[in-house]
């Protein structure tokens, strides 16, 4: 028990003492007055009577007991040992027996020792031994069984009255019914009880009930005094009791509020019958809300008391509900709703600072209000009146005042005295500066395309007068503690759209540090960055969140080809008037980002087609569904390309010229990798056939080997051999037809081969490949000196390992099924923990960034390789060679 007790107790002492003592909720002295914060002697008990501190407590208790208790229980337990008594050794005669039993008389024998326990321990003790030592049965008993009375046995009860324990009386079935009462069904109803309540509410403890209606009722365009309708048919507050003791107090707060409830005065006694005959939970509900956003709640009556402090409980957790409910995603292109989103945020501030709706009303150019400043301490319409004489139009001139000004403007223009003038300073620097450096982009691209997964990076800054990150707001009128949070929303002003929503909280560094170095380290990783790399990225995250910064992140998809102007709105739920409004103007691009993962698709000429069985149309159709991705071709290149290649193709062969034009394409896709991609230059793997397929001009070339693979065949067709032209390389018509059109011809005709590093041939399998053929050669990596062992770098200490290669030509388009090989050996020869970065060579290829972050992104290889078809291309370039 004292394993685990001791160190978590350190742990509690350590963290206990480790607290800050800086205060972190406002300290006017309205808060002051509000009690909320005030620690007196029951709260400071209750706050170190927690349920942890009490179980450590009771833990503690219950360990000093038991080490009493094994204390003292060796003394009782300890076996008869009359020799040890009697100071002798076993087997002691019996004159050395009655000499020590008289030396220890005289000790302790009641006429020579009068102390009661010198009694004691001679009678138990001392004539025991004696008695058992010289009586003959008892010392044989002794010698046989370690007991002068023979064998001792062992007696076990149960701590029971005596009526539960006699089964063959009329009694008898009680302690079983005891058992199965206590044991099975009082746990039974317990759990039933629990899991029928616990259905009822979700995750963030809020009805399910409360999120179908809001659901329902929640509109696109609702200003915030419409979202207060909204808000009340809340399902905690419509089973709130309507007491007939209620009728009295609600008429006469009803009169108190009415010019809040947006009445018709003009039909008033309409407007008023109508609003009595709603539901009475609902009634209710709006008056103590108003009652508190007017400050009128001090003349509520004690039922009222209850149920409006309740209300005020459970406010927090509805509207950030309700607000989720708001940006749900809508229309078809996956947006929530704008204004809505905002009138939540609103009445959250102004439920939070006990502001009423109306004051948030522009009035004489001030676009916010006087809602702002009636969140400061001792301010009022009367001195607002005073200080626009100053030329104070908004809060946030107020705010840019010079201490010195303003604590003039306070006292001598407001009539403030110097200790409100002191409280408003102090609530000043507790109100809230934002900044936000927002960014979207697609990662690893230049530019943004329709339908790519667009990624939001924003840093949201917070500042303070007092120096603080994470604050508890001036809420004096609001009776329970209220964190601040901000809501970053990215959205759309004109089409009322929410594109992203994201939640940002100042009270938890530690975590913010962990989510912001999490991030920054996948997204590095992602695109490929050295080790070092990532480590200065995380180091500059980490400052930044220390600074006040929080990291928000989230991701969508872009939407078609146009420029938008959209806006970020960091919301904060508990302040007025410190919300930052940035605008972020989004260019989206036409899609020229290869589709198919290879060259482009060029059309067969009637006599292929003929030639074509359905059999073999219908396994083209399932092909092309396959090989389709999230990347296409640039309309436009399509066009022109089949503009070239028109009047041109005969019978699935093509030019020159036009096999030039191919080739360009097929440079410009990159060859990337993902699920169903597959590169479509010539000399390719055909899947059906398992033959490579090179072109009729490389098969006429006398220093071109034959291939080492016995297995496999170099095709040509008829057609091929009869063509005059040179200058092209035409394709031979593979087994499947998909394959015959997708390859026009090899990117390099005549590599440069090198000669080889001499190994040992292999006679069997193996586990570990020793050679990687080249995709489009009969040639190795090495051979062809795509991979030297120079390009190989292997730090044991760190698991890291990186190869870098080097493509024949700068346009290759197998560049990504190089490096795709190379991955598969290694994950194949080397142990998982073993982190592999594939690269190509800088300068060496067109496409070099896009190629290397396909390489080293996890996601893309793992859908790579789910091909069946790309999976045994890679196998047949792996392969090994046998004598």
């Amino acid at each position: 028990m004292a394993l685990p007790l001791v160190p978590y107790t350190i742990v509690k002492l350590c963290q206990s003492f480790s607290r800050k003592a800086k205060s972190i909720h406002c300290q006017c002295s309205e808060c002051s007055r509000s009690g909320k914060y005030r620690k007196s002697i029951f709260k400071r008990i209750s706050n170190f009577s927690t349920c942890s501190n009490m179980t450590l407590l009771l833990l503690w208790v219950i360990m000093g007991i038991l080490v009493y208790y094994i204390k003292h229980i060796n003394r009782e337990i300890q076996p008869f040992e009359p020799f040890n008594i009697l100071g002798l050794e076993s087997g002691a005669s019996d004159t050395e027996i009655k000499k020590a039993y008289r030396k220890l008389s005289i000790l302790y024998h009641p006429d020579k020792n009068p102390d009661p326990e010198a009694h004691k321990y001679f009678v138990e003790f001392i004539s025991k031994a004696y008695q058992a030592l010289t009586d003959p049965i008892s010392r044989e008993n002794y010698e046989k069984y370690g007991h002068p009375d023979g064998r001792q046995g062992l007696q076990m009860g149960i701590a029971l009255p005596q009526f539960l324990l006699n089964i063959d009386g009329a009694s008898g079935g009680v302690l079983l019914l005891g058992i199965v009462g206590v044991c099975i069904l009082l746990p039974l109803m317990v759990a039933v009880i629990y899991l029928s309540r616990s259905a009822k509410y979700t995750g963030n403890y809020v009805m399910h009930q409360t999120l179908s209606t809001y659901y329902y009722f929640i509109k696109p365009s609702l200003a915030p005094s419409k979202i207060m309708d909204v808000f009340i048919k809340a399902a905690e507050y419509m089973e709130m009791p309507v007491r007939r003791s209620d009728d009295e107090p609600l008429q006469k707060l009803f009169f108190a509020v009415r010019s809040e409830l947006n009445l018709d005065l003009k039909n008033i006694k309409t407007e008023q019958a109508k609003f009595w005959k709603q539901h009475p939970s609902l009634v209710k509900m709006e008056l103590l809300i108003q009652a508190h956003l007017t400050r009128e709640s001090a003349a509520l009556s004690p039922a009222l008391t209850s149920d409006f402090r309740r209300m005020l409980e459970l406010a927090p957790r509805l509207l950030e509900e309700l607000l989720k409910i708001a940006v749900l995603p809508r229309n078809p292109h996956g947006h929530g709703w704008l204004r809505p989103a905002i009138g939540v945020v609103e009445l959250s501030q102004c439920i939070v600072q006990a502001v009423p709706l109306s004051a948030r009303k522009a009035t004489g150019g001030n676009p916010e209000g006087i809602a702002p400043f009636l969140q400061l301490p001792h301010f009022s319409e009367t001195i607002l009146k005073k200080i626009t004489r100053k030329k104070i139009r908004s809060f946030q001139d107020l705010r840019d005042m010079s201490t010195s000004d303003r604590s003039e403007l306070l006292t001598q223009t407001a009539g403030l005295s110097a200790a409100e003038a002191h409280d408003v300073e102090l609530v000043l620097d507790m109100i809230p500066s934002i900044t936000v450096d927002i960014t979207c982009e697609t990662e690893g691209e230049e530019g943004i395309q329709e339908g790519d997964i667009v990624t939001m990076y924003a840093w949201v800054t917070l500042n303070r007068g007092n120096g603080l990150v994470g604050a508890l707001p001036h809420a004096p009128y609001f009776p329970f503690h209220k964190e601040e949070n901000l809501w970053l929303l990215l959205a759309d002003p004109v089409s009322n759209d929410v594109w992203l929503s994201q939640k940002v909280s100042f009270m938890d560094e530690a975590a913010a540090i962990a989510a912001a170095s999490k991030a920054i380290q996948e997204t590095k990783e992602g695109l490929g960055a050295s080790l070092k790399e990532i480590a200065n990225a995380v180091r500059e995250a980490v400052e930044k969140v220390k600074g006040g910064s929080r990291l928000v992140m989230g991701k969508f998809q872009a939407p078609p080809e146009g420029s938008y102007n959209l806006c970020s709105f960091c919301l904060c739920d508990a302040w007025i008037g410190c919300d930052k409004k940035t605008n972020l103007k989004l260019k989206v691009l036409r899609r020229s980002r290869a589709g198919t993962r290879g060259a482009q698709v060029v059309e067969e000429g009637p006599a292929a087609d003929d030639r074509v069985e359905e059999e073999d149309e219908e396994e083209e159709e399932d092909y092309d569904e396959d090989y389709e991705s999230e990347y296409s071709e640039d309309d436009e290149e399509e066009e022109d390309k089949k503009n070239k290649n028109k009047g041109k193709m005969v019978n699935g062969n093509a030019t020159g010229k036009d096999r030039s034009a191919t080739a360009s394409e097929e440079d410009s896709s990159g060859g990337e990798l993902g699920s169903g991609s597959f590169p479509s230059a010539a000399g390719a793997y055909c899947v059906r056939s398992r033959t490579r397929v090179p072109s009729a001009a490389a098969a006429r070339e006398k220093e071109l080997p034959g291939p080492r693979n016995p297995d496999s065949r170099w095709a040509a067709t008829e057609n091929q051999k009869n063509q005059k032209s040179t200058s092209s390389c035409r394709l031979s018509r593979c087994t499947h037809p998909k394959i015959a059109r997708m390859v026009t011809g090899l990117i390099n005709a005549n590599p440069v081969v090198y000669e080889r590093k001499e190994r040992r041939l292999r006679s069997s399998p193996a586990v570990v490949d020793e050679d990687i053929k080249d995709p489009e050669h009969p040639y190795s990596l090495e051979e062809l000196k795509v991979v030297t062992e120079d390009s190989i770098e292997v730090d044991d200490n760190q698991s890291y390992v990186r190869v870098t290669f080097t493509p024949t030509v700068e346009h290759c388009s197998m560049a990504t099924v190089i490096g795709l090989c190379l991955r598969v050996k290694l994950m194949r020869s080397l142990p998982s923990r073993y982190k592999v970065d594939i690269r190509v060579a800088p300068g060496t290829h067109a496409t070099e960034a896009a190629v290397n972050k396909q390489l080293n992104d996890k996601e893309r290889v793992a859908a790579a390789l789910e091909n069946p078809r790309l999976l045994e291309m890679v196998d047949e370039c792996l392969a090994a060679t046998y004598v």
